[in-house]
């Protein structure tokens, strides 16, 4: 008898039974090459180039079997906030940093799914906090209620995290050069109606919920972490366990709705990591009466 390689477990959510299928899991994070052979998954943002990466050689050793050698050890060098899906904490903006490494959550997140059009930040009467351009492209309040009350599934309870998908949704994003291209962000009143709902951890397909270039001020992490402009104290956040995650992929299959989240991150004492967001189905259990 061939093995069943489903992994079906229940879990209760405010009192609720949910049936989630732990082998059925949507990869949100983006693939991260450190050669040049394919830039279709080489993002970068920021100016800081590409990943790369290079074997590790002596005298009489490489660390390339391609190149004879009897194993591959190379060396890697990449930037977590330019080069693909990242997970940040608020010590992204403050001092010290608390690490990424200890604030992810270790149970599965319950977490809603929205997709929203973008909107020029001219034409849809919001505002961002530092000078945006009015053909800047945004995510908006209205765009982010507008989602929330379409999706059916959706209530308070599922919103601890947040994945944002932006359209159009094509593949490119996987390969962006976001790098002076001023992309896409939240406007001001998008990041406080993400906080009026709760959410613990929002996760976006931008390289940043803020603006490209705002002269350092990063507003919309201020307050998403409940910290004044310019405040470097992560004790005086309202919220230094909630993380950002960044330059993520939500698979055209992946519909509106509720999720259970893993977020996984390796346990780095730094305010970013790469990380991996896998999202699970779930279902109400067909449970004999």
């Amino acid at each position: 008898m061939a093995r069943d390689p489903r992994r079906r477990c229940l879990l209760e959510v405010d009192g609720e039974l949910h049936e989630v299928d732990l082998s059925r899991g949507h990869d949100l994070a983006i693939p991260l090459r450190f050669d040049d052979t394919q830039h279709d998954v080489r993002p970068s943002a920021f100016g800081l180039g590409y990943a790369s990466m290079r074997p590790v050689e002596g005298e009489e050793f490489v660390g390339d079997v391609s190149r004879g050698g009897a194993l591959n050890c190379f060396q890697v060098t990449f930037w977590p906030h330019g080069h693909g899906t990242h997970t940040e904490t608020v010590g992204h903006i403050t001092t010290p940093p608390p690490p990424v490494g200890q604030a992810i959550p270790q149970a599965l997140i319950p977490a809603t799914v929205l997709t929203v059009s973008l909107a020029s930040l001219g034409e849809c009467e919001e505002s961002y906090p530092w000078r945006g351009l009015s053909e800047d492209q945004v995510i908006t309040r209205g765009a982010l209620e507008r989602a929330f009350a379409l999706c059916s599934t959706s209530t308070s309870s599922w919103n601890e995290a947040l994945v944002l998908r932006t359209l159009p949704n094509d593949t490119t994003k996987k390969g962006a050069s976001y790098s002076g291209q001023n992309p896409a962000y939240l406007t001001r009143e998008a990041m406080a109606w993400v906080r009026e709902q709760g959410v613990e951890h929002l996760l976006v397909d931008l390289p940043s919920v803020d603006r490209e270039e705002d002269d350092g001020e990063l507003g919309n992490h201020h307050l998403f972490w409940g910290l004044a402009a310019g405040e470097t104290d992560p004790e005086q956040a309202e919220g230094p366990w909630r993380t950002i995650t960044e330059m993520i992929y939500v698979p055209e299959d992946v519909v509106d709705g509720t999720y259970l989240l893993s977020l996984q991150v390796p346990h780095f004492i730094l305010d970013a990591a790469p990380s991996r967001p896998l999202l699970y189905p779930i279902t109400k259990p067909n449970l004999p009466s």
